[in-house]
């Protein structure tokens, strides 16, 4: 009877509907949980009574101001909150996996001193590509020895560019969940590369072993709003950005769309907590809310903080495909590739998720600038506007003609003098 038991029992575990999650299942994972969205994750769980085991990089976890907000939010709110260390690598989650019912798979690839996706380390976009993909195999590996649900954080950027969308207008088409990118390659739109490569191996690793776990992956825009900690991810520099870190110029990101990180977070738990949350969900309000392109964010920021210096010209893309290991760097940050927006109806019309922050947009953006303004990221002073900048240039070329027209007469000087002393 014991051996029936041995043989069945694994093969019963593996037909079971896991379903729903609720905080009565057992604690939930969240890896990454020091991660710009990984924060506001843990606040609704934390807020809906879950026993939270969160996973970070061994060498943060030894430095306490990074993950102490963790602790202090969890001290707040009903839940709890223990942290592991983890490295996105086989067997790496087992010990916070014990006993839980989920696994919210937040983490993503930074080498360690790597602030963001345009490292300047050619050797950082390869293992951007491979650590995601390992990371995520490693999730899938221990959520089907347990018996977990996995929500995936991807992007948008593993659904878009496509071949077949990219030149389309507003109004001709949108992205969806049944679009995935064929634009990126490794090194040219490395991001969007790893993100889509992340994705893709987690979906692919279920159906070669059976669809053994419950498996949904959540996609959004850049995401904006007010971080839970001093920690920022690099959607929250190309904001502050603009106000100062590059000089005058400013990323001319111009069909840029954005999502609340509060209703990202939501989307998150909702489909961890569905019994229907299975599969792809992008979460994006529409066009009409959601595209803030670069030259309206100028208009805005130029309006809100007019003592602050306020970038107000574009990069020039040649600039910056110059001096980025990225070749696809000037398709992703001058092309209209995603002008057209995401379809985000998905999660509300199948799961009834309902968005809270969608008309509140530019709130949110305004909030995310304040706390960089309050983390002294952001510092006071003049902008510099288009014409001012040619007027510097053009006395630096004047500047620059004088001290070549001078330097040229002391040469030849030096050369008359040498010539009259030999005669």
């Amino acid at each position: 009877k014991m051996l029936l038991i041995r043989l069945v029992l694994p093969v019963l575990l593996l037909s079971v509907h896991v379903g729903a999650i609720s905080p009565s299942d057992g604690c939930v994972v969240l890896t990454g949980a020091n991660g710009f969205l990984a924060g506001h994750i843990a606040e609704v769980l934390l807020e809906k009574g879950y026993t939270v085991h969160g996973t970070v990089r061994p060498a943060t976890l030894q430095k306490k101001h990074k993950v102490q907000f963790l602790l202090d939010l969890a001290e707040k709110l009903p839940g709890t909150m223990t942290l592991f260390p983890a490295e996105l690598v086989h067997g790496s989650f087992d010990q916070a996996a014990e006993g839980c019912s989920a696994i919210l798979a937040t983490a993503f690839p930074l080498p360690e001193g790597m602030t963001d996706s345009n490292s300047s380390d050619p050797a950082f976009l390869e293992y951007q590509v491979s650590a995601g993909v390992e990371g995520t195999d490693a999730v899938m590996d221990v959520a089907k020895r347990l018996h977990m649900k996995v929500v995936l954080t991807s992007s948008v950027a593993a659904c878009s560019p496509t071949k077949a969308k990219r030149n389309l207008q507003p109004g001709q088409g949108v992205y969806d969940e049944s679009d995935w990118g064929d634009v990126s390659s490794a090194a040219f739109m490395n991001y969007h590369y790893a993100k889509q490569r992340q994705e893709e191996s987690a979906y692919a690793w279920n159906e070669k072993n059976g669809n053994s776990v419950e498996l949904a992956s959540i996609l959004f825009p850049f995401g904006v709003g007010k971080p839970k900690h001093n920690e920022t991810a690099s959607s929250f520099q190309v904001f502050t950005g603009m106000l100062g870190a590059l000089g005058p110029f400013y990323f001319p990101l111009e069909d840029m769309h954005v999502v609340d990180l509060r209703d990202v977070a939501r989307a998150h738990v909702h489909v961890m907590e569905h019994a229907a949350g299975k599969g792809r969900f992008i979460v994006s309000p529409p066009r009409d809310q959601s595209h803030f392109p670069g030259s309206r964010l100028v208009t805005l920021f130029k309006e809100k903080y007019p003592e602050y210096p306020v970038a107000t010209i574009p990069l020039p893309m040649s600039l910056l495909a110059a001096v980025s290991p990225d070749k696809g760097v000037s398709e992703f940050v001058g092309g209209t590739n995603t002008m057209i927006g995401f379809d985000g109806t998905k999660i509300a019309r199948e799961l009834g998720f309902e968005y809270k922050y969608a008309d509140k947009m530019e709130q949110s953006i305004l909030e995310m600038v304040d706390a960089a303004i309050e983390m002294g990221i952001v510092k006071k002073g003049r902008s510099i506007g288009q014409s001012e900048l040619m007027m510097y240039a053009l006395a630096a070329l004047i500047a620059l003609g004088f001290a070549f027209v001078l330097l040229f007469r002391c040469c030849c000087g030096s050369k008359k003098a040498k010539g009259a002393k030999a005669e």
